[in-house]
């Protein structure tokens, strides 16, 4: 499950998951996405693999679709 906190004047919310590969992050392809999150969690109904590293982002989407990002989190899924 992915939680965050409310963000002001937030319509919806954008779940973004990268996986790091050999130290590098797969920007652009991300391997779980929810661009229309509502609340403050998600839990996606794909499995990550157990053993790799990923990095998380979420988005803050305003009434007029503009985006305000986080800083990403890495965490470790064990295997």
């Amino acid at each position: 499950m992915f939680a965050w906190n409310t963000v002001s004047n937030a319509h919806h919310y954008d779940v973004w998951v990268n996986a790091i590969i050999n130290g590098q992050e797969t920007i652009g392809n991300p391997v779980l996405r929810n661009s229309s999150a509502s609340g403050t969690s998600w839990t996606p109904t794909t499995a990550l693999s157990r053993g790799r590293t990923y990095r998380w982002y979420i988005g803050a989407v305003s009434t007029n679709g503009t985006t305000f990002w986080s800083e990403g989190v890495t965490f470790f899924v064990v295997a």
